[in-house]
């Protein structure tokens, strides 16, 4: 598989919020694991992060990101909602353009298993995604649910909808729907009362075609300084067995945040 390096970003601004340090191009999917993990601690979760660096003389560019997550548990319900947007700019010339809102409801059945569906949407410049629309319905597994270590299997349904961007094309903008079997092995590990360590495997096959597929492996380990602050190190590495022309079917994001909740 061909990759793409990262290129590390150096945030010189937290806005009074959070340091985020960005690298690389955006994954297809996104990984809620970990997200998952801070409601476990919080059944009412608000977090929010920014960050901008400014840079003018020798280099000129700018690179900014915002995100918020919010999120609740009730009894048997879990909903929550993630909204993410990042941009760079060097020279004049556009190196980042990403956003995307992802939101999910579960719903526990039995002690070990829940009702689980999702829908997000996308656009990426680079991966010349204009639009890109997936609703999905399924089952999740509560493989092993113990204090300090937990396991889960999840397998859904996922309608995939995906319109390229026309500035590559002639005429209207390539658009098309398909059908995947959405599969995920999540992994918690609570190393300590202040640290903890996710990391979540996702594979998505087209229904009626199995040779395309997406990848998706995400670690993400995060220390508590205290009750508002915790930092954060994520590593992403995402696969498209099928990427549009002149797009790398491999990205790699690392991320280093500090997180303020409230």
């Amino acid at each position: 598989m061909a990759a793409r390096l990262p290129c590390l970003a150096l945030p010189a601004l937290a806005l009074g919020l959070a340091l985020t340090l960005h690298a690389a191009p955006a994954r297809a999917q996104v990984n809620v694991e970990a997200l998952r993990s801070d409601l476990d601690a919080h059944a009412r979760y608000l977090s929010l992060q920014a960050s901008f660096a400014g840079h003018l003389g020798n280099t000129n560019g700018a690179v900014g990101s915002v995100a918020a997550f919010a999120g609740a548990a009730v009894d048997r319900n879990l909903i929550f909602v993630k909204v993410q947007a990042d941009y760079a700019e060097f020279s004049g010339t556009t190196s980042i353009s990403k956003a995307f809102v992802h939101g999910r409801y579960n719903v526990r059945i039995l002690p070990f298993l829940y009702g689980e569906a999702f829908a997000q949407i996308e656009e990426n410049e680079f991966q010349r995604l204009a639009l890109r629309q997936v609703d999905g319905v399924g089952l999740r597994f509560g493989v092993v649910q113990r204090p300090t270590v937990q396991l889960f299997y999840g397998t859904s349904w996922m309608l995939d909808y995906e319109k390229l961007d026309d500035e590559f094309v002639f005429g209207p903008a390539p658009q098309w729907f398909a059908q995947r079997w959405n599969n995920y092995l999540a992994v918690g590990w609570k190393m300590s009362a202040h640290t903890h360590l996710d990391e979540t495997f996702y594979i998505q096959p087209r229904i009626n075609g199995f040779a395309d597929f997406r990848l998706l492996d995400d670690a993400s380990f995060v220390m508590d300084i205290d009750k508002r602050f915790s930092a954060k190190i994520d590593c992403q590495i995402h696969y498209n067995s099928t990427p549009p022309v002149g797009v790398l079917p491999t990205d790699v994001d690392t991320v280093t945040s500090l997180v303020l909740t409230l």
